[in-house]
């Protein structure tokens, strides 16, 4: 069974978003026994998913796994396959936090060629969370195929 995680900074908009798409072209694919989790390295688990990110997954007729945060932890790391950071930044302070990480960490956007983060749209209005989903997306589709 795939374990897939998606890691940001706090937990509240990227990965929370990234996790609740990718776990539905998951589905839609056919991958077999998927785990999609999210965590962010400064994850507050008495924290929630910041609402913005919630309307913009119920946009897309998406729910979140979960409304609370998540903090990055070893042991989510080691039952992990694939674990994909939100920017470069990210991708490599997971990397330098945790050396069973450094061989299945990369950064989402690598997914499709490019070498550049997913923006942050904490602070912003509903459409700039959209506009980070989509973002996102082809990342994500170019996932579900290869795991396909």
């Amino acid at each position: 069974m795939p374990k897939i995680l998606f890691v940001c900074n706090n937990n509240r908009s990227r990965s929370p978003m990234a996790a609740a798409y990718f776990a539905k072209v998951g589905e839609l694919a056919g991958i077999k026994e998927l785990e999609v989790v999210s965590a962010g390295i400064w994850g507050r688990p008495e924290e929630m998913i910041d609402p913005k990110a919630v309307k913009a997954l119920n946009y897309e007729k998406l729910e979140p796994q979960r409304l609370g945060c998540t903090l990055l932890t070893l042991k989510v790391i080691r039952s992990s396959d694939l674990i994909l950071g939100m920017s470069e930044e990210i991708t490599e302070n997971v990397r330098n936090r945790f050396v069973s990480a450094k061989r299945k960490t990369k950064n989402l956007m690598s997914m499709v060629g490019l070498n550049t983060g997913v923006f942050d749209p904490h602070g912003g209005n509903l459409e700039r969370y959209l506009q980070c989903l989509n973002m996102m997306k082809p990342a994500l589709d170019e996932l579900a195929e290869r795991l396909r």
